[in-house]
């Protein structure tokens, strides 16, 4: 059964659209983390951790090929470093790193958050900026060959629910929800 997966880093939108795929019945998980695999069954998408790791990206792309939508959130790394740093999500970074399971049942994934960012657990703007950047050209190296919509926030919703076959007829005024402005969750 084909799934969506939004493959963009924390902080970029997931949040939003997570909101936006519920309000068109396209029943979505945001942060998953360790349970997406019991909860693969009961959702149609699933938006953050784990889904921007490149590892689970190309293990869902190995198991399933050519079978899934993916959505990639375009946003200004500027924008973002921002949005990082007022939701304090760097300081919590490196409490991630130390405090979270990396193979068993936590909340958050130690795993996704040290392949993307490294295990140090350490935040300077530098590193962040470059890990934003060597992300995309990962997805776009991983999913070349697969079905996958590149995002501007904010603009063309009826293109991205034309793109996943949502009847946007039914949705004609439908706008892109913001959600999680200011904080982590």
């Amino acid at each position: 059964m084909t799934k969506i997966f939004v493959v963009s880093l924390p902080r970029t939108g997931t949040s939003s659209i997570a909101t936006l795929f519920n309000n068109v019945a396209i029943k979505c998980k945001h942060v998953p983390s360790n349970y997406y695999n019991h909860l693969k069954d009961e959702y149609d998408a699933f938006a953050d951790t784990p889904c921007f790791d490149p590892n689970f990206i190309a293990e869902v792309c190995y198991n399933e090929p050519n079978t899934h939508k993916f959505i990639y959130i375009c946003r200004p790394v500027y924008d973002w470093m921002n949005s990082i740093e007022k939701s304090n999500l760097h300081i919590y970074y490196k409490d991630m790193v130390d405090n979270c399971v990396l193979n068993g049942e936590s909340f958050m994934d130690k795993k996704t958050w040290g392949n993307v960012f490294g295990y140090d657990g350490i935040y300077s703007k530098t590193k962040f900026r470059n890990k934003f950047f060597e992300h995309r050209k990962n997805i776009d190296n991983l999913l070349r060959n697969e079905k996958i919509f590149y995002y501007n926030i904010g603009t063309d919703v009826q293109g991205l629910l034309t793109f996943l076959n949502v009847n946007v007829s039914l949705y004609p005024n439908i706008k892109f929800p913001h959600e999680n402005k200011a904080t982590l969750f």
